[in-house]
């Protein structure tokens, strides 16, 4: 696993370090979505249904935080439960996953990104730590 999730006083944080474009994007998905629904990721039944999300950007670093803000929209309006993309696309300055839907509706979490910073982005390996604001659970 190139990526570790760990609880810091006010949230969580993802360090993610890879040394292709994919594999950067693929565990920080992966991440993000531990962040939200918890580790290991919930089973569930899949029927083909897949929800797309996607980032555009100058750079890397903006690319991986857009898609970050994407994948947490997109488990807020998820009808089920979402999982890392098994197909994704790159394109100049854009990069487009596909994620898994399964059902049920896992419990998630209510996840913010505070902030991506790209500790290494010039060439690969990348590395990036995010941080993740996690509203405190309904009574």
């Amino acid at each position: 696993m190139a990526y570790q999730l760990t609880p810091v006083p006010d949230g969580l944080e993802l360090a993610v370090t890879a040394g292709t474009r994919e594999d950067l994007f693929r565990d920080t998905v992966q991440g993000t979505l531990e962040a939200v629904y918890g580790s290991p990721l919930p089973e569930g039944s899949y029927g083909g249904q897949v929800v797309p999300v996607q980032a555009a950007g100058t750079d890397v670093p903006a690319q991986v935080a857009e898609l970050v803000s994407d994948c947490l929209r997109a488990v807020d309006g998820a009808s089920g439960t979402l999982h890392p993309p098994r197909w994704m696309a790159f394109d100049e300055g854009r990069v487009t996953a596909h994620l898994p839907l399964t059902s049920p509706r896992a419990d998630a979490r209510v996840v913010l990104l505070r902030q991506a910073v790209a500790e290494a982005t010039s060439t690969p390996p990348w590395a990036f730590r995010l941080t993740f604001a996690v509203a405190p659970a309904a009574p």
